[in-house]
């Protein structure tokens, strides 16, 4: 570890400290007594707030209610950064009322002309390319802070059909461009997922919030699910298709490989999972994206759909 680095790492050590002695550094960042002595007095040169105290409990203490001085990253961290920030760029908007441009500008700000350079050549050598977010979704913002603010909210909801519900939204995700807002919906009291670009309207009640965890929400929301798919499918795969489960796969899904004699590479692959009947058409369509690599082996009712429904594409260039 350079000096640099060190001195970064110090700053973050002595702010969680609050009260240190000149041992700690020397154990905890394997340095003599003299870088160590050194490195105190390059901290106080950056600007951290030390003072020194004398005795047998004395030491070092930082300043009550300063602020950590800057964090100096290197340019693999400032690389690291700017390329997490190009995931915002494929975003209509997200709930931190910021977007990749409006961020960029004020880091790059900070940055000496030199890595203002860097960082405008790292992008064209590396970049990320996903789904780009397909709907405005207006009301991001007030979903983000209800989920905080543990509030209870309701919703006009129009997918299917136009719908009033009263919900507590718990987490929000975004899935192939589309934001989802997992709730517990007060309405039928349980858990669901709203795609948030077809919420038309929502308002702030006065109902209290469950203090859910995010372990118990993990937990519940699943144990529901499970129950609401009491269907169990098998689809063989080939290498192919095993590719294509890999980028795009769900949580009620995985992959499972059976041997077929001794030999290492006599070995199949199934994609297994669970289901609900009204989630048949999904898997169908979701299963088409294969192409020929899949075979769906079970249930007799997901073979049969799925063989009706390529019949219906066969017979359009019929």
């Amino acid at each position: 570890m350079n000096k640099n680095e060190r001195l970064i790492q110090q700053m973050i050590y002595i702010n969680t400290k609050k009260h240190f002695n000149l041992s700690d550094l020397i154990e905890t960042f394997n340095i003599s007594r003299s870088t160590a002595l050194r490195d105190i007095a390059s901290l106080e040169q950056l600007g951290v707030p030390l003072y020194s105290e004398k005795g047998s409990h004395g030491g070092y203490r930082v300043l009550t209610n300063s602020l950590l001085p800057p964090i100096y990253f290197n340019t693999n961290e400032l690389h690291s950064i700017f390329f997490s920030l190009q995931l915002l760029k494929g975003l209509v908007k997200t709930p931190f009322q910021q977007n990749y441009q409006e961020i960029k500008t004020k880091l790059l700000a900070t940055l000496p002309d030199k890595h203002k350079q860097q960082m405008a050549q790292a992008e064209q050598w590396i970049q990320w390319i996903g789904v780009e977010q397909q709907q405005e979704v207006p009301w991001i913002v007030e979903l983000f802070a209800a989920i905080v603010g543990r509030q209870v909210i309701e919703i006009q909801y129009n997918r299917y059909q136009q719908d009033k519900r009263i919900i507590q939204p718990l987490r929000l995700s975004i899935w192939d461009g589309y934001w989802y807002c997992l709730s517990w919906d007060r309405n039928k009291n349980e858990f669901r997922n709203f795609r948030c670009d077809y919420i038309e309207e929502l308002h702030i009640t006065d109902q209290q919030g469950t203090e859910w965890t995010a372990e118990q929400i993990h937990t519940l929301a699943n144990q529901q699910f499970d129950i609401q798919r009491p269907l169990s499918f098998q689809v063989k795969v080939d290498l192919k298709g095993i590719e294509h489960f890999y980028k795009k796969r769900y949580s009620n899904m995985s992959l499972q490989q059976v041997d077929t004699g001794n030999d290492s590479e006599n070995k199949e692959h199934y994609i297994v999972g669970t289901f609900g009947e009204h989630e048949i058409s999904f898997l169908v369509e979701y299963f088409l994206g294969f192409g020929q690599h899949i075979e769906i082996v079970s249930p007799p009712l997901l073979r049969t759909e799925y063989q009706q429904y390529v019949k219906k594409i066969l017979a359009q260039y019929e």
